[in-house]
């Protein structure tokens, strides 16, 4: 799968996505299982790696629902309309896997600094006035994603064991390259 295919199957804005925002991660059904290999430092097993894509897809959720209501800009209400759809699939695409694999989201230091993000930056989003809101929103969006991009290239997709896992990263990664697109372009615009 190309860079684009991996962008679309992580379905969400990268910086977004590693920021969760206070949203429960979903808890996926499934047998804890085996650990997968684990070639880097941190050790990242597919559990690992599949926790810190729901942890980055939840945070992108959570995010893009405040956006949703506080956002001043048609455009940005778009844009936060794209994060709640694509992040959301993402999530349901991984929950499958998951399930298909035998596997629980396992947590690690990757998914907790995450979703510590996400939470930072969902209470910066609920703080920040309305005359400042859309720009703010964006200029996260922007650098979520550009982060979101280079963890899935740099620890999520070269630790990624199962092939239906590497398939999901790759999806993820091209929806989060054109979430960025989409955001550079709407940040230009305000």
């Amino acid at each position: 799968m190309n860079t684009r295919n991996i962008v679309a199957a992580f379905g969400m804005t990268a910086a977004t996505c590693l920021a969760t925002a206070g949203a429960a991660t979903v808890a996926f059904a499934g047998p804890a299982a085996t650990p997968a290999k684990a070639t880097d430092e941190k050790g990242l097993t597919d559990s690992k790696i599949l926790g810190v894509a729901d942890a980055a897809n939840a945070g992108e959720v959570a995010q893009a629902t405040i956006a949703s209501d506080k956002a001043q800009a048609d455009s940005v209400k778009s844009f936060a309309k794209l994060m709640i759809k694509d992040h959301s699939a993402a999530r349901e695409k991984g929950t499958a896997i998951a399930k298909e694999l035998g596997l629980t989201p396992a947590p690690s230091p990757a998914s907790d600094d995450v979703k510590k993000k996400g939470d930072a930056l969902a209470t910066k989003l609920r703080a920040a006035p309305e005359a400042t809101f859309d720009r703010t929103y964006m200029e996260a969006q922007v650098r979520e994603h550009e982060k979101v991009l280079k963890m899935i290239d740099g620890k999520l997709l070269p630790n990624a064991d199962a092939p239906q896992l590497k398939a999901l990263l790759e999806d993820m990664r091209t929806h989060v390259e054109h979430h960025l697109s989409v955001a550079q372009s709407t940040l230009k615009q305000l």
